[in-house]
């Protein structure tokens, strides 16, 4: 039986970096579970929350982004719970978590990726292009990589554009039969880029294979 009745993917749109992002709000109803629980929880990382009790079983929820400090997508498992407010700590009265997918963009004055994410598969390079929205010309500063990484970044320059170009490292071959480590890999790569007068951080998401297709 369905204890809440709640959207399972919110979006909360985007941000510009450094600005205080807006709050968005969407409604929770109780579900035909037959509980005699009259209390919304809800637990998040980093973003700021707020119930709102609207009706004899319905919430509102207004969730908060956090302050961008980096140009990217970010999404956050949240978790929901219906309680009773008279005993809140009974463990009787405990139910299993709804749990949504919350997803925010930060977005910059400054400058563009496209895309903002990539995936690699075997020894071919992948590039994503790096614009300046304010005409002035684009330097990449940084580029860190998580340790580990089987990935290897560099930047290039032509004709006056600017790229990130990513290629896998060269595989480890497995030895007596074992399999291959880091055979697959996902993660994000921080870049700083500067334009002569701003500099800011920017996120790539990556995933990586070795398997052939």
């Amino acid at each position: 039986m369905t204890t809440l009745n709640v959207l399972g993917q919110v979006d909360l749109g985007q941000t510009l970096l450094g600005v205080e992002p807006k709050a968005v709000s969407f409604e929770v109803s109780r579900g035909e579970a037959e509980l005699e629980w009259d209390d919304l929880e809800i637990k998040t990382e980093s973003l700021n929350s707020k119930v709102v009790k609207i009706g004899e079983d319905r919430w509102q929820i207004r969730l908060t982004p956090p302050k961008g400090e980096v140009i990217g997508t970010q999404r956050e498992e949240v978790e929901i719970t219906l309680l009773n407010s008279q005993n809140k700590t009974n463990p009787i009265n405990l139910v299993s978590p709804v749990k949504i997918s919350v997803s925010w963009k930060t977005t910059s004055a400054h400058f563009a990726l496209a895309p903002a994410g990539v995936y690699l598969n075997g020894d071919k390079p992948v590039r994503v292009k790096v614009k300046g929205l304010q005409g002035r010309p684009v330097q990449v500063s940084q580029i860190e990589i998580p340790k580990g990484a089987p990935v290897q970044a560099r930047s290039v320059n032509e004709s006056g554009q600017t790229w990130l170009e990513f290629q896998s490292k060269p595989p480890i071959f497995p030895t007596a039969g074992k399999p291959e480590k880091e055979a697959t890999w996902s993660g994000k790569i921080q870049v700083r880029l500067r334009d002569g007068l701003v500099e800011e951080k920017v996120w790539v998401a990556m995933a990586k294979s070795m398997e052939k297709i």
